[in-house]
């Protein structure tokens, strides 16, 4: 076992190393050593049910650490990725058309928060940050673009803050090549609609979206939006930190959110222990091991297989299900 700081990307990370840990005769992995480490994350994990921050890539995956299993693809085989606001962040290229997609059954109905940072320099007018739609992808659930003038829709409604006059109109910009952070809450009980820029609430409305709530299963694209069989209004720039609660966040934690502050932590958590395994065929085992301990608290688990992530789980327990004979 060792613990290691990652002290330029804020987060403490914890390993430990088990051998053999596939019962014997289980399978040809038996013997191989696999790895758990323990994250800790900024911000309470309350109704978190999506977490990309672009630290957990494998391949063209993009690990959710929300322990929801919401884990996306990018459609780069292999994704750009430079230094963000915390740790790594994902560049996006629209000649590319560079997108992250996930098909989701439990995107949030009533209410929900959506968080990220971006830079941008994107001239285009419908450059997509995040696109929800209906598995037909017919309907617009919900969708945030525009970064010369951002644009929201909830349920199909179409909202552009203006805080001008319709002759000299002054729209919220983020497309000036500095991080921004971004927040989106939404109420269904009232159709609140409030966005925040860089922690501050710089608009509201009511009324928006509220005639039924947003489907909990639909197709989700951060970087480019989806109508049926044709993409487009694709992202030009970096993101950081993408997060969608079941909730709608306080002002206070917004704010803190958008000061890019860690926890303010040093103390490791425990080592994960004990780990078991009981193998059901060959390519299947279900793993469990005793939690890890903190004086803060555990945001959940990333397991490795042969030194590669092989996904990611915010309980003490996990089934691997790609092992091959």
């Amino acid at each position: 076992m060792y613990i290691k700081i990652n002290k330029s990307f804020a987060i403490l990370v914890v390993i430990a190393i088990v051998s053999s840990v596939l019962v014997a005769g289980a399978n040809a992995n038996s013997g191989k050593d696999n790895m758990m480490s323990t994250v800790k994350s900024q911000s309470n994990p309350l109704g978190l049910v999506l977490h990309w921050d672009f630290d957990a890539v494998t391949g063209n995956i993009i690990s959710d650490i929300s322990g929801h299993g919401n884990d996306g693809t990018s459609s780069a085989e292999n994704p750009v990725l430079t230094p963000g606001v915390l740790g790594q962040a994902m560049t996006f290229d629209e000649d590319n058309d560079d997108r992250v997609r996930i098909l989701m059954d439990d995107f949030p109905g009533e209410e929900f928060s959506f968080a990220v940072w971006v830079r941008s320099t994107d001239s285009s007018g419908g450059s997509t940050i995040v696109s929800y739609r209906n598995m037909d992808r017919t309907s617009s659930l919900f969708r945030l673009a525009g970064v010369n003038g951002l644009f929201v829709l909830i349920n199909g409604q179409f909202v552009r803050p203006n805080f001008g006059t319709e002759a000299n109109p002054e729209y919220i910009e983020v497309g000036d090549g500095q991080w921004h952070h971004l927040v989106i809450n939404w109420t269904r009980i009232n159709g609140e609609l409030t966005i925040y820029k860089n922690g501050l609430e710089v608009f509201s409305a009511t009324d928006v979206g509220r005639t039924k709530p947003i489907s909990a299963i639909g197709e989700m694209n951060i970087g480019m939006d989806r109508e049926v069989w044709t993409w487009s209004n694709a992202y030009a720039g970096d993101m950081d930190d993408v997060r969608l609660y079941s909730r709608t966040l306080s002002p206070d934690e917004i704010s803190w959110l958008a000061s890019a502050t860690p926890l303010n932590d040093n103390q490791a958590p425990s080592a994960p222990a004990n780990l078991q395994a009981v193998a059901v065929s060959q390519q299947k085992a279900y793993l469990s091991w005793d939690a890890s301990v903190d004086n803060e608290f555990v945001a959940g688990y990333r397991v490795y297989r042969n030194n590669n992530l092989i996904g990611t789980t915010g309980e003490s327990k996990f089934r691997d299900i790609g092992m091959s004979p």
